[in-house]
């Protein structure tokens, strides 16, 4: 007998030496008898006391005895969240994908049991002040992403963006709410007083850092002190460079190395 959660229950199916499925066995599991489905799947509900338990299986006059695995109705949810950091400009639309993802017990199991989805995105500026967007009765598919267009505050400095619902928990006769969070520090250069930094772009030919400033100006003749750590040496490098006229510093291929910090 072989068992995976649903979002039904613990579904058994049982084979035979052949692996192959019989659809005319039935199990028993603590003194109660299940019968299998049409398409030969017996499902058995979940438990709130989790534990490994004896089962019978039965078919005919044969039967056989094997420990199963009684699982609790555990629902989890997480969610892969993407924002384009270069699409945050002041007052312009922006997009936030989202890739959700419910499990029961552990195993995938279809979004389309999230009740109510809604989705938040709470902004705060650089001065301290938030405000929050909320989208209800979004659309989540298992197969695709979803796209919420937001609008992007004036001076932003953070990003929270909270995924939640709710599902049916049947084993417990009750709704169980679920959710997922996500925060993005955005221009935390404005936080500090530098007026440059520093980007590591791979290229075809090698690394290359480029020096750019706070408007995205390529900033030319800039020291830059930059750290290596090779994953053969204990110790890390450190570098005294400077950028050419172009705001460029040419790294190499940088084989084994690890980090680069500049």
């Amino acid at each position: 007998v072989i068992g995976q959660p649903t979002a039904a229950g613990q579904q058994y199916r049982v084979v035979d030496h052949n692996q192959q499925l019989v659809h005319d066995a039935s199990l028993w599991i603590s003194g109660r008898k299940y019968q299998p489905a049409d398409n030969g799947l017996i499902v058995v509900p979940f438990t709130n006391s989790p534990s490994n338990q004896m089962a019978i299986i039965r078919r005919g006059n044969l039967s056989s005895l094997q420990q199963v695995e009684q699982k609790s109705e555990r629902y989890a949810l997480d969610a892969s969240l993407y924002i384009d950091r270069e699409s945050l400009i002041r007052s312009e639309k922006a997009d936030l994908i989202i890739r959700p993802r419910l499990t029961v017990s552990g195993l995938p199991t279809s979004v389309k049991l999230l009740q109510d989805p809604q989705l938040s995105i709470v902004s705060t500026s650089l001065d301290g002040v938030s405000s929050t967007a909320v989208y209800e009765d979004i659309q989540l598919n298992d197969q695709s992403e979803t796209s919420i267009e937001f609008t992007v505050p004036p001076r932003l400095n953070s990003l929270t963006v909270t995924l939640q619902g709710k599902v049916e928990n049947r084993s417990q006769n009750q709704t169980q709410p679920l959710q997922v969070s996500r925060s993005y520090m955005i221009n935390q250069i404005d936080t500090t007083d530098s007026i440059q930094d520093v980007h590591l772009m791979p290229t075809e030919g090698g690394y290359w850092l480029e020096v750019r400033g706070k408007s995205g100006e390529l900033r030319g003749k800039q020291p830059v002190r930059v750290t290596l750590q090779h994953h053969d040496f204990k110790e890390p490098v450190h570098a005294n460079l400077q950028s050419d006229q172009k705001g460029l510093i040419y790294l190499g291929s940088l084989d084994g190395i690890q980090s680069v910090s500049a």
